[in-house]
């Protein structure tokens, strides 16, 4: 076994541990694994020359003549201390980088959630904004509609008002003018049936010396509804008073009928008649010939029928209606 030269313990103590430094470096970027890696590395550089220049005879000459060793642990203390030094200052300086960057990172991220905020409350405020002036401009129009509509209300209840006097005092107006109408009507009326009764209002029988062969009453049965005159045929028949003729016919059992509805609603049945001059419709003053007597319809021989029919409703004896208007017979 060849013998070591003294300072092979170093050299193989120094090449093998920064193998295991520099592996702690990669795992453990601290001050002290730089340190560790820069003073390993120093020591193999101080070495390496020596290392190359020896050969197995050198080292045996070197043992025999105890050369001084090259390495200087002062010096490599120093190096090694400046070395920590400068890698101390450099992870200062990287750790003030992060720490600075880090600073910077969270000053930008709260900048941004700072902005983000005010933006966030900036939307908001302008979204309470737009929603407050949509509720105030809804309240603005409610407040016009419920004003809009107190005034057509108003107005409204103005014109029902107004429409009610109107009609109040065209109502008052037009009763009046009624009221008017009425009396002045009143007023004719009364003008009219004077007149009437001073002209043509007056009664009369239908012949004149009138000849009674039967009265009102039942025989054989039913009823005879009116007094029979006795009259040779083709004697004139009169109107008893004015009046308008309602019917002109033949009638049955009456023969030849002829029908009167005076001035005062009193109807007079002429029956037996043998002709007829008037016609429905047509008015009739007294006096006025409307035909003559004769026998048609169910008749035992010449005469008049007459019967008198007060407001056109059922027949009355004729002897007493005709007291009571001042007919003579």
């Amino acid at each position: 076994m060849p013998a070591r030269p003294p300072d092979a313990r170093h050299r193989t103590g120094n090449e093998t541990k920064p193998q295991r430094r520099t592996k702690a470096t990669l795992a453990l970027p601290t001050a002290a694994a730089l340190a560790l890696m820069f003073t390993a590395t120093g020591a193999a550089v101080a070495t390496a020359p020596a290392t190359q220049s020896v050969s197995p005879s050198q080292n045996a000459a070197a043992v025999t003549t105890q050369q001084p060793p090259l390495f200087d642990p002062d010096l490599a203390a120093a190096r090694q201390l400046k070395r920590v030094e400068q890698a101390d200052a450099v992870v200062r300086h990287n750790q003030a980088v992060v720490r600075a960057t880090a600073a910077a990172r969270v000053a930008r991220s709260a900048e941004r959630t700072r902005l983000a905020v005010r933006a966030v409350e900036a939307k908001r405020v302008a979204q309470a904004q737009k929603v407050e002036r949509v509720a105030q401009a809804l309240r603005s129009e409610r407040v016009a509609r419920a004003v809009e509509s107190k005034r057509v209300a108003q107005a409204l209840k103005v014109e029902r008002v107004a429409r009610a006097v109107k009609a109040q005092h065209e109502a008052q107006h037009e009763a009046q003018v009624l009221k008017a109408q009425a009396l002045e009507a009143q007023r004719e009326t009364r003008s009219q049936e004077s007149d009437r009764a001073s002209q043509s209002n007056s009664w009369q029988l239908p012949i004149t010396n009138p000849v009674r062969t039967s009265g009102f009453g039942f025989r054989w049965g039913r009823l005879h509804a009116g007094e029979d005159f006795a009259v040779s045929t083709g004697t004139d028949l009169a109107s008893m008073s004015s009046g308008s003729v309602i019917s002109a016919g033949e009638s049955g059992g009456y023969g030849n009928l002829v029908k009167i509805r005076y001035w005062d609603g009193t109807v007079s049945f002429f029956a037996h008649m043998s002709s007829i001059s008037v016609n429905p419709g047509e008015s009739v003053q007294p006096g006025q010939i409307v035909g003559q007597s004769g026998n048609s319809g169910n008749s035992t021989g010449p005469h008049l029928h007459l019967e008198i029919h007060p407001n056109g409703g059922q027949a009355v004896d004729p002897g007493p209606w005709l007291v009571e208007h001042n007919i003579s017979r």
